[in-house]
Parts: structure tokens; sequence; C-alpha cells
């Protein structure tokens, strides 16, 4: 079953990832803020995600690299509509 925004805001909450303050002029809303450790958690998975980037890409030239990015754009749009519209997937 799928989530729900406010389980997964729910459960950032009751991690210390994030806050929610009243919204100033709507009682029914609430606005979301990353908490410090959110914060920490963000910049941590920045880091951990550009190390993993560079050595997956480690020893690979110029035309090697954008011959990746043109396959990883390809496959990525695929996904995409692939998800975005499930009957519509392009098997080729």
């Amino acid at each position: 079953m799928p989530r729900t925004v406010t389980g997964i805001v729910d459960d950032l909450a009751a991690a210390g990832l994030l806050q929610r303050v009243p919204h100033p002029t709507d009682r029914r809303a609430f606005l979301v803020t990353l908490t410090d450790d959110g914060r920490r958690l963000i910049e941590t998975l920045r880091a951990e995600r550009q190390a993993l980037a560079m050595q997956l890409c480690a020893g690979l030239d110029g035309p090697d690299l954008e011959a990746a990015a043109t396959v990883v754009d390809l496959v990525a749009g695929r996904l995409a509509a692939a998800t975005a519209h499930p009957s519509e997937a392009v098997a080729s």
C-alpha cells in the first residue's frame, strides 16, 4: 500500500529530521522544515552520493563519460515514462 505524505512526514518528525510549524494564516495547514539533524543528514547523503559518483566514474575519459551519461539519461527517461504511465511503456 502506498504511503501518504502525512505518514512520511509523521515518521520523519518522529525521527527528529523535520518539524511541523503552524501556518501563520491557515489554521488547517502546517509548514514543514528540516531540523539541524535533518540538514546534517541531507549533507551526509549528498556527500555520499558525490563520493559514489566519483568512484563509479573513476578512470573514465571524456568520451566514455559522455556515452555513459547518454545511456543513463535514456534509461532514466524510459523509467520515468514507464512509472508515470505504465500502460504506455516503450519496450524498445
